[in-house]
């Protein structure tokens, strides 16, 4: 089998296979390789690559330092910059400065570590990343390929969990990778008929129909609201819990709606689109990748339960496992959503020991104390 890794300046050679994943990537990743991340995502920082292996084709990152990079591309960002945004959580004034303290000290180590020079494979540029069908001895031949190209590089997997990419936790195991808990994440098994019969859920319903807000489609959305669109994303997104979530700009919402990337629907009232998600369906799993509404309407209007009764209606309708991500706990708990967590995958045996020390040292606090703060806040 040949594996090829395709640069930016070398996309235009690249062979693509013939196949439905392998056009949607082209749709998805050319422009981004051609203009530059920076016109779509205004926080990420990267070197992005197409790695094809027979039929298989992987979006790949590359990194060396950017500490100041969006999670999606830096580990320092996800377990560092993003664990010391989230003590504001914890209630106990001694504990968050002793963990404050941790955190300070355990940045500095990673950094000398030279913890950001990674490689990451399948890298969409979302929260959560959803895995296409493979051979294991094809997965197994891409891990050694990418070993010989980035002998100083770590290799990860983000989103590996037992129930929405089974295959991949379990062979990457039995390939060497490590895995170190990064969230809890939920999830709805469409063929669970309890959970759609319970009245909550049809109160969530009564609640969308009653809402006086119209639910439109793709179509329906004009070019004038894609600055609405990426604002109501924004306002969410990274206003209400992070700037270390990609910061998808207008100029990707306008992409993905002219270039269908995404499944859109919003919620409309009085000509003002209030609401919106953008989501995917692949391989029998959906996830919505784009979220937001109006922070500054009331609460009592319930726009975050409304865009979450469409996005359920529409995984029921569709038959598809839907991968809620992380965050609302509560929210999803009371509507029954599975939950379990999810890990980072990481290679690194073939690098010093002192590239690999942080990543011992986060396995076994990510692992133990890290799920229990991941459940509990």
């Amino acid at each position: 089998m040949t594996i090829r890794l395709y640069r930016s300046h070398e996309i235009k050679d690249c062979q693509w296979p013939k196949n439905e994943e392998s056009h949607f990537i082209q749709k998805t990743f050319i422009p981004l390789l051609e203009h530059g991340i920076s016109r779509y995502i205004d926080n990420v920082h990267t070197d992005l690559g197409i790695l094809i292996a027979g039929e298989c084709v992987f979006p790949i990152t590359i990194n060396s330092s950017e500490y100041e990079n969006s999670y999606v591309c830096s580990p320092y960002s996800y377990y560092i910059s993003y664990a010391q945004e989230s003590l504001h959580a914890i209630a106990t004034p001694f504990m968050q400065k002793t963990l404050r303290g941790i955190l300070w000290g355990a940045s500095k180590i990673l950094r000398h570590c030279q913890f950001n020079q990674v490689v990451v494979v399948n890298n969409w540029f979302t929260s959560t990343t959803l895995y296409p069908p493979i051979e294991g001895a094809t997965l197994q031949k891409i891990i050694s390929f990418l070993q010989k190209e980035f002998p100083h590089h770590t290799i990860l997997f983000r989103s590996i969990d037992p129930h929405m990419s089974t295959f991949y936790y379990t062979q990457l195991q039995t390939m060497g990778f490590e895995y170190v808990a990064s969230r809890q994440v939920f999830f709805i098994d469409p063929h669970q008929s309890t959970l759609f019969e319970s009245r909550l859920f049809k109160s969530d319903v009564k609640l969308l129909r009653n809402s006086g807000y119209e639910i439109i489609e793709r179509e329906q959305l004009l070019q004038e609201d894609m600055a609405r669109l990426a604002d109501l994303y924004k306002q969410v997104f990274i206003d209400k819990y992070s700037r270390l979530n990609p910061m998808w700009n207008q100029n990707y919402v306008r992409l993905a709606l002219s270039d269908e990337l995404l499944h859109f629907k919003g919620l409309k009232k009085n000509g003002r689109v209030d609401g919106i998600v953008g989501y995917v369906i692949r391989h029998g799993k959906m996830f919505c990748s784009l979220f937001g509404y109006d922070q500054t309407i009331s609460q009592e209007t319930g726009l975050y339960r409304l865009l979450s009764t469409v996005l359920m209606l529409n995984a029921h309708e569709k038959k598809v496992r839907f991968h809620l991500s992380s965050g609302a706990s509560m929210f999803k708990k009371i509507r029954k959503a599975e939950e379990c967590i999810e890990y980072t995958a990481v290679f690194h045996k073939h690098l010093p020991f002192k590239r690999r020390i942080p990543w011992v040292i986060l396995k076994k606090l990510c692992n133990s104390l890290g799920k229990k703060y991941m459940k509990k806040y």
